[in-house]
């Protein structure tokens, strides 16, 4: 079994791109961006990105795997090392900020932030002080609820369907019984446990099962790819007129997940581009912040035009994001891997 499928390497590229588009670009509403639906498109990439999530939990872990404690652990572990060093770099500048600027600081926002954690109390000033990474306090909350049902079921069936059904099971209780609290930030628990978007990571986990259970069945792009398009489309049409967000990007980006999963592999240089700047997506993702922080520097001390800013620095953002990612990102995933090495043959000797 491979460790990455490259065509969902690429869906992951665009879902980055959408984002850095929609905070660099589509924020602005402008009438050219206003047009183009560009206000909705970030909302496509989360979505696609929390799908991905499951399914790459689900995928990565092996039939035959001996769950319990240990392999939990293992797994946080993992993810904790793929997450957050990469998190606490940007973040820094950011918490630096946060300390001259505020005085007394807030103990709870510093390590809140730090942690990866949300909102507990509801509180109205609490945020994220790195903006997108919101969506890693969802990510970090799923492989957590993941991780604790590692612990208690036999096996993977198990495991993956366990954990979907609490998943939908708990979104749907907030929401029957009118649980769920403010919206804030997107940064409040009693609102994440009721979100609908935590349904994705269930969804994403339970087709990464059916995936695996279609063997070599493969579409070639010629016809996967108008379908994307339909898909996205209609995603973007019903998000125009209103329908909730799981209509709109929750099962569009289903469908599209299904069709990137199921498309013939190329060799071609423009296909090995869009992985190259999948495997990038994260560094895209956390740092184009530095881009959407200085908009309003940009915007208050030059007279710019809103469109072009939206165009040419979310061209950049993105080249930015993939120097990252070569320079620092791949050097800290080296590192994390040589030191663990070093570990293993200090314990075998």
């Amino acid at each position: 079994m491979k460790s990455k499928i490259d065509s969902l390497q690429i869906l992951r590229a665009f879902a980055a791109t959408f984002v850095v588009i929609n905070h660099l670009w589509g924020d602005s509403q402008t009438a050219i961006s206003l047009r183009l639906g560009l206000q909705y498109i970030g909302d496509f990439g989360v979505d696609a990105f929390f799908i991905l999530s499951g399914f790459i939990m689900s995928y990565k872990t092996r039939e035959d795997s001996r769950l319990g404690l240990s392999t939990a652990l293992d797994f946080i572990k993992k993810r904790v090392e793929r997450i957050y060093p990469l998190f606490l770099l940007v973040l820094t500048p950011f918490l630096l900020i946060y300390l001259l600027k505020n005085h007394p600081a807030s103990l709870y926002q510093i390590f809140g932030n730090i942690l990866l954690l949300p909102t507990f109390t509801s509180d109205p000033n609490y945020l994220m002080l790195v903006g997108p990474s919101w969506s890693l306090v969802y990510e970090m909350f799923f492989y957590l609820i993941y991780a604790v049902i590692m612990m208690l079921v036999p096996n993977k069936r198990s495991l993956v369907f366990t954990t979907a059904s609490l998943i939908v099971l708990m979104v749907l209780v907030v929401n029957l019984f009118s649980l769920r609290g403010p919206r804030l930030d997107l940064d409040n628990f009693s609102y994440m446990i009721g979100d609908t978007l935590m349904i994705n990571f269930a969804i994403g986990c339970v087709y990464a099962q059916i995936f695996m259970r279609l063997g070599q069945a493969r579409l070639p792009s010629l016809y996967a790819c108008p379908l994307i398009v339909i898909f996205f489309l209609l995603g973007m049409w019903l998000s125009a007129k209103g329908a909730p967000r799981f209509v709109c990007f929750g099962l569009t980006s289903l469908a599209i997940v299904f069709l990137f999963s199921l498309m013939r592999e190329s060799q071609g240089k423009i296909y090995r581009l869009l992985v190259y700047v999948g495997n990038a997506s994260y560094s895209i993702y956390i740092t184009h912040y530095f881009f959407e922080y200085s908009k309003h520097f940009f915007f208050t001390h030059f007279n710019i035009n809103h469109d072009l800013f939206g165009i040419v620095f979310s061209i950049i953002a993105v080249i930015f994001g993939c120097i990252f990612y070569s320079q620092i990102e791949t050097r800290i995933a080296r590192g994390i891997r040589s030191l663990q090495s070093s570990r293993a043959a200090a314990a075998r000797d």
